[in-house]
């Protein structure tokens, strides 16, 4: 029987059951004609009582915690889930938590770009495609061509060239794309060079899906008012209001 500081443990075991049945009856073909899996990566914050659970402070009233977790674009289902305090930065949560087998394929956002992560991705046979960051400098070592009717304005291979852009060893690839329905212009960098432009863009789309998830979840979930979280109207509070922790289920 599990006591005292393992009781933790219980519920990691009914998470891991949960999901593996919940793997059995999910699709296993995440749409792309690619080989490996597929996964978005992100994170969202969590309110918590401080009250109850002052180790959790985030803000000078406010208490809260963060759930990273990557999402398998063909299933829909998260594969692990990792708490950190509100205030950890995703980059951070990452790189000391996460890992992922090599030959999978990773879609994030800017937050997580770290050149030095980057590199240990690419060095671990990790593919990934996220945003470039505006301030990125790099050299252009060849174009590709491109069909512009697909909204791609641009496919090269890059060399980064800046201090920070030395950590990541080796060449990556620059696919800029506008939008043709919103006219909204990205700019995408990766390490796989076997796929067309527009799957490139088409990967970084279905990254929305791990943002899906966690709408999906605080729908679902029902507000629960927790006693002792009022705070006084010298802080901002309404009269006799209370702050509302959303329980999630994970699995």
């Amino acid at each position: 029987m599990r006591t005292g500081h393992d009781r933790w443990a219980v519920l990691e075991d009914l998470y891991a059951f949960c999901l593996a049945r919940a793997q059995a009856a999910a699709p296993r073909k995440s749409g792309f004609r690619i080989h490996g899996q597929v996964f978005a990566l992100d994170s969202t914050t969590i309110e918590f009582c401080l009250i109850l659970s002052p180790w959790a402070i985030f803000r000078r009233a406010k208490g809260a915690v963060k759930l990273h977790t990557a999402v398998d674009i063909a299933g829909n289902l998260p594969q692990f889930a990792v708490l950190t305090h509100g205030k950890t930065h995703d980059l951070r949560a990452a790189r000391e938590n996460i890992w992922f087998e090599p030959g999978a394929t990773v879609v994030f956002d800017k937050a997580y770009v770290d050149y030095s992560w980057l590199n240990d991705l690419n060095q671990g046979g990790v593919w990934f495609v996220t945003r470039m960051k505006t301030n990125c400098q790099y050299t252009i070592l060849e174009c590709s061509d491109h069909n512009r009717t697909q909204g791609l304005r641009a496919d090269q291979t890059i060399h980064l060239k800046s201090q920070k852009g030395s950590l990541y060893q080796g060449k990556l690839r620059r696919v800029s794309f506008r939008d043709p329905d919103t006219g909204r212009w990205l700019v995408f960098l990766t390490n796989r060079f076997d796929l067309a432009a527009k799957t490139i863009c088409d990967l970084y789309k279905a990254r929305w899906k791990v943002e899906l998830f966690f709408k999906s979840y605080e729908a679902a979930s029902e507000d629960q008012e927790i006693p002792g979280n009022e705070r006084p109207e010298s802080e901002g509070a309404d009269p006799g209001g209370a702050d509302r922790l959303s329980t999630r289920a994970l699995a």
